[in-house]
């Protein structure tokens, strides 16, 4: 199951993806708040609701099991229109999404 705490979820999805020799990166807005400081603070704290990764398609298979062994739901539909390029995958209990964009951003 994905974990309640955002950030905590942040930093476990490339951790596993790292030890099962998956390249997914961190962007977008929580790659921001790891890196700078002041996005923790007034005026630029805000509610996160997405995790933004990049990787490879040729991992997509791979990184499709990786968020299923974390208790995430893919977009079936979506993904599958647009599986070549990004998938998304939502946890459902915590009302937001993991968006992975392939091979570029």
């Amino acid at each position: 199951m994905p974990i309640k705490d955002i950030h905590e979820e942040t930093k476990r999805i490339p951790s596993l993806a790292q030890e099962r020799k998956i390249v997914l990166h961190l962007v977008g807005g929580m790659a921001i708040r790891f890196h700078c400081n002041s996005a923790e603070k007034p005026p630029l704290t805000r509610r996160y609701v997405d995790v933004d990764l990049v990787g490879h398609a040729k991992q997509s298979k791979l990184i499709k099991k990786l968020f299923l062994d974390l208790g995430y739901t893919p977009r079936d539909r979506f993904n599958a229109t647009h599986g070549d390029t990004r998938l998304v995958f939502n946890d459902l209990e915590h009302e937001r999404r993991a968006d992975t964009f392939l091979d570029v951003f």
